[in-house]
Formats: C-alpha cells, sequence, structure tokens
C-alpha cells in the first residue's frame, strides 16, 4: 500500500485518537448511507415537481413539505444514523450496537418515513398517524440504545460526549413536537411559532449539535492534527443558546429572543469556522485534504441562515438544509472510504491504524468540491426561485444538486476501486500502539 503522497516522518507518526477495532462491519452503516440517498434523491425531484408552488411562496404546499421531511427525516438522519453506529463505538470505545438492532431500527425508521410522507401526500391521516409513530419508535430506540452506549463508555467526558448527548436530546425533542404539531394539525389548531421552533431545533439542535461534536475528531483526523482548548465548545454552547432563545420566545414571549437566537447561531457558525482553521493549520498531513471545501461550505451556510432568519424565514431554511446537507456529503466522502479501509485492512497484517493511511489514498479529491461548491450554488439558485417567483430555478437547482451526488458517489467509488486494485504495502504508523490508541481529545 502506497503511502500518501510525500508523507513525511510526523505524519508517518500520526497517532488518531480513536479505537477502530470496535467500529462494526461496513453492512451496519452504509445500507443507512444508500437509503439516505435515496430520500435525497426523490426530495429534490419532489420539489421540482412542486416548483410553481415554491417559487409562488406557498411553502405549506402537500408536495414541499413532503420534501423538507425527505431531506430531514430522510437523508440527513438516516445518514447521520448510519453514522453513530460507526462512529460511537470507534471513539468511545464501546462495543458496537448489535446488527440486528441497527437493520431493525432502521427498517422501522424507513417504512414508517415512507407511511408518513405517502399519507401526507394522499391526505390520509391515518396512514401518516401509523408512518408518525413507527417513526417515534424508531428514533427513541436510537436516542436509548445511542445514549447508554455512551453513558458506559470509559472515556474523559469532553465537548464530544456532550455534543452527541445534546445531540440525541434535540433529536428526541424534534420528534415529539413533530409529532404534538401533528396532533394539533388534526384538531385544527396549527401554530406558526411550533413550526418555527420545531425546525430550530431539528436544525440547531439535532444536526448541527452533532456535526458541531463530531467534526471534534473527523477534521483533526482529516488534518493529522489535534483538537484541543476552550474554543472546542464554542460551537456547542452557543448553539444551545440559540435554542434556548428561540423557546424562551416562544413559550414566555420574551422580546428580543429571535435576535437573541440568531446572535447565538451566527456566533456559533463563526466560531465553528475559526475552530476548524486552527485545526488545519496545525495538522500535520501532507496536503491539504479538499473535505474542507465542505466543512467550510456548510458552517459559511449556516451562519447565513442565522442572518436570514430576520430577513427571511423560508430563505433561512433553504441556507439550514443546503448545510447539511453539503456538511454530511462532505464527511460522507471521507467515512465511506474509511469503512471499505477498514475491511480491507482487517485482511491484512499489521496494526489497525493502517486503515487510516490506507483511506486516504481511496478517499476522492474531486468528491467534496463537487459538493462544496455546487451545493451553494444550488441554494443561491433556489433563493432566486423564491426571490424572483421563477420555477425555473428551481429545477436548476434540483438538476445541479442530482449532478453533484452522481458526480460525487460515481467519483468516490472510482477511487476506492483504483486504490483496491494496488498491491498492499507496508503502511505502518512509526509503532503499534496496539488495538486502542490514546482515547484522548
Amino acid at each position: 500500500m502506497e503511502r500518501p503522497p510525500n508523507a513525511g516522518p510526523s505524519a508517518r507518526r500520526y497517532q488518531p485518537s480513536v479505537n477502530i477495532t470496535r467500529a462494526p462491519a461496513a453492512s451496519v452503516p452504509l445500507p443507512f448511507m444508500v437509503a439516505g440517498w435515496g430520500f435525497l434523491i426523490w426530495a429534490v425531484w419532489e420539489l421540482a415537481a412542486a416548483r410553481a408552488s415554491f417559487a409562488g411562496g406557498v411553502f405549506g404546499a402537500l408536495p414541499v413539505v413532503a420534501a423538507v421531511h425527505g431531506v430531514t427525516l430522510g437523508f440527513l438522519t438516516l445518514t447521520m444514523t448510519g453514522f453513530l453506529y460507526q462512529w460511537i463505538p470507534v471513539v468511545f470505545d464501546v462495543p458496537p450496537l448489535p446488527r440486528w438492532f441497527s437493520w431493525s431500527e432502521g427498517a422501522v425508521h424507513t417504512l414508517g418515513l415512507l407511511m408518513f410522507l405517502d399519507g401526507w401526500l394522499a391526505g390520509v391521516p391515518g396512514r401518516m398517524a401509523v408512518g408518525g409513530a413507527l417513526l417515534s419508535v424508531a428514533l427513541l430506540a436510537l436516542a436509548v440504545a445511542a445514549g447508554m452506549r455512551v453513558a458506559e463508555s470509559r472515556r474523559p467526558r469532553d465537548t464530544v460526549t456532550a455534543a452527541v448527548a445534546l445531540s440525541l436530546v434535540g433529536l428526541t425533542a424534534t420528534w415529539v413536537m413533530g409529532l404534538l404539531m401533528a396532533i394539533g394539525l388534526a384538531e385544527g389548531q396549527a401554530s406558526l411559532g411550533w413550526l418555527a421552533l420545531h425546525i430550530s431545533v431539528a436544525l440547531a439542535a439535532w444536526v448541527a449539535t452533532l456535526v458541531s461534536g463530531v467534526q471534534l475528531k473527523l477534521v483533526p483526523m482529516f488534518s493529522m492534527s489535534r483538537a484541543a482548548g476552550r474554543l472546542t465548545a464554542l460551537p456547542l454552547v452557543f448553539l444551545w443558546l440559540g435554542v434556548g432563545a428561540a423557546a424562551a420566545g416562544h413559550w414566555l414571549s420574551i422580546p428580543g429572543t429571535l435576535i437573541t437566537a440568531t446572535v447565538f447561531w451566527f456566533v456559533a457558525a463563526v466560531g465553528a469556522l475559526v475552530l476548524i482553521t486552527r485545526i488545519r493549520r496545525a495538522g500535520k498531513a501532507p496536503e491539504a485534504d479538499t473535505v474542507f471545501v465542505t466543512v467550510i461550505a456548510g458552517w459559511g451556510l449556516w451562519a447565513m441562515a442565522a442572518v436570514l432568519i430576520l430577513v427571511s424565514a423560508p430563505l433561512a431554511v433553504i441556507a439550514a438544509l443546503g448545510g447539511g446537507i453539503v456538511m454530511v456529503l462532505g464527511y460522507q466522502a471521507r467515512l465511506a472510504p474509511f469503512m471499505v479501509a477498514l475491511a480491507s485492512a482487517r485482511r491484512l497484517p499489521g496494526p489497525p491504524e493502517k486503515a487510516f493511511f490506507m483511506a486516504r489514498s481511496m478517499g476522492s479529491r474531486l468528491a467534496p468540491l463537487l459538493t462544496g461548491y455546487g451545493m451553494p450554488l444550488a441554494v443561491a439558485l433556489l433563493m432566486l426561485a423564491v426571490a424572483r417567483h421563477q420555477g425555473g430555478y428551481v429545477l436548476s437547482a434540483v438538476f445541479l444538486v442530482t449532478a453533484a451526488w452522481v458526480g460525487s458517489t460515481g467519483s468516490m467509488a472510482a477511487a476506492a476501486v483504483r486504490a483496491r486494485r494496488r498491491q498492499p504495502g507496508p503502511v505502518t504508523p512509526a509503532h503499534d500502539a496496539g488495538s486502542a490508541v490514546d482515547l484522548d481529545q
């Protein structure tokens, strides 16, 4: 196996702070990834079919709402669930959850979402209710099981621990609020205030919170550095201060909370960008990883969303969803090759840490670039569609997202195939520290 180009002694001595022998088989997270892709493509083309309603500002139209849930409950949540099944055992040095559990939870989630979306689009409340119930069971099971694994870990408690725990709380709060909204809608008591808080909790307390924790391990791995210092907790703290301000504004009717929440979320996004820059500059990687394009683009879109809340809530949601998509696709472009590399490394002699170096050669440099530049452009087109009331921009954005996804996944697959065809060589870190390396952050 070849070392990364120009890899010097410092890069070869890099020791990741995780225990990759705990990782489950690739057959655990990959189905979630594939299912997420399916929901993403379905959602964007559902939006294309509803482009007249979307461009006309009818955001409550059934197809538009269905498309949003296809992204949030489908692509984002399913993919992030697969990440958790892969990531928690490795980072927290605990046994992975049984395969039957992850597959069952994923199957119930997928079936529930399909029934929910079908019932919503067909106007069949009973089918939607059954789908919502199945989703609630799956998401609750995920939160409890993942939370128990984190709680039993002997790893020192830190920002990563807090981020994962809070994200599971945010996920639970999201579906509970969605359930209450569905009940209120059935009784003719829908509330725009509940909707705004529901969206805020879903994107800030679940998606952005988990990303802020995951990146404290993934970004250092991409750059071969360490995440340390008080700044690591800044994005997490301000994300939840924003959630608290939004909740206070809804339940206590405190004036000025919207502006306060916006400031907190903007500071969280800017703080994350500063943190990422510091980690990247301290790295020992032989070359800059293109995945940083997607990470920076994702947090940049989230910072934009925070500002847009004061101008236009729909535009803020578009930017926030775009940020979530680009971030998840970007990390996926590196986690997928790692899964393949780990499966290959387990069949080869030498310390398990060689999987990190194998994954670097299997990763595609093009995939993050397509996502990192394509998604912000698609977000801009969707905003133009709303501003100019022209559905053609929606169709252009959908084609762009589809092309970026096809190009990204295709280049990932091609890079992995090329790397696996090479003759493996003696890629090892400077010393074999055993299967479990230093677990301190």
